[in-house]
């Protein structure tokens, strides 16, 4: 059945797709994050447009206390269907991986963010990403 090939296709690119990353926050920066901060982890493409194919948004609690944060990014946490991780694999396009800690909860990078180095996207699906630089 056709529908049937269609669904085991989509699941195939979700599984495709999947990225497990693992976030945590330098110590020397934890003093300058609020409880009201927004962290943002996501895909964009290495060079280009910084328009992200996939991205989480969830609050720092978990980073405040030390903790690391585990989460999950696949053609799911895309923010338009046309335009995920999956598709731009298949299109060539070099993707890499970031994250970034906002004191407005734009999702839009500003100064005084505090971000990880963004780290391309090869072979590999599972990240550590630290967030220990000021834009």
């Amino acid at each position: 059945d056709r529908a049937i090939l269609q669904a085991q296709q989509l699941q195939q690119a979700a599984q495709s797709s999947r990225i497990d990353v693992t976030v945590s926050l330098s110590a020397a920066l934890r003093a300058q994050v609020k409880p009201s901060d927004t962290l943002f982890v996501y895909v964009r493409a290495l060079q280009g447009a910084t328009i992200p194919y996939a991205v989480h948004k969830q609050d720092v609690a978990a980073l405040l206390g030390g903790q690391t944060v585990d989460i999950v990014l696949s053609d799911q946490n895309a923010m338009m269907a046309e335009r995920s991780i999956s598709a731009a694999q298949q299109q060539g396009i070099a993707l890499a991986v970031g994250a970034r800690i906002s004191q407005t909860g734009n999702p839009v990078a500003a100064a005084g963010d505090l971000e990880s180095s963004p780290v391309p996207l090869g072979a590999e699906k599972q990240f550590k990403l630290v967030i220990d630089r000021v834009r």
